[in-house]
């Protein structure tokens, strides 16, 4: 619960300072399957969460429901990817890859995923 309480501060923090809102709580953070980069402190430097498509859909639905049931449609076993952040003092610049790939292998081999979307 302390990462998780940690990956939510860091994505407030990341995403306020490029003028958006958040208002997420620990509980609209449970919908999402959160994946986190730690430094050597052990302090969160990046951030990322990903949803396999379920019987309430995506989020995304919201904008691009046509596109996606086309895609369901056509055999895909749908997922999103969102709430990306990464500490800017962090400077690593393998941070936001490393990120993807390990969300990537769990949607691909725990949840049969087929294609993600932003």
């Amino acid at each position: 619960k302390e990462q998780k309480s940690a990956s939510l501060d860091l994505i407030h923090k990341q995403y306020s300072k490029r003028g958006y809102k958040t208002a997420l709580t620990l509980k609209d953070h449970d919908q999402w399957i959160t994946f986190f980069a730690a430094g050597n402190s052990g302090q969160v430097i990046g951030t990322i969460s990903v949803r396999p498509d379920n019987i309430h859909g995506l989020f995304a639905d919201e904008t691009y429901q046509d596109h996606l049931n086309e895609l369901r449609q056509q055999g895909n076993k749908l997922s999103e990817f969102g709430r990306l952040a990464i500490n800017s003092d962090a400077c690593n610049r393998h941070i936001l890859p490393e990120l993807f790939y390990i969300a990537y292998l769990y949607l691909r081999t725990k949840c049969n995923c087929s294609m993600g979307v932003l």
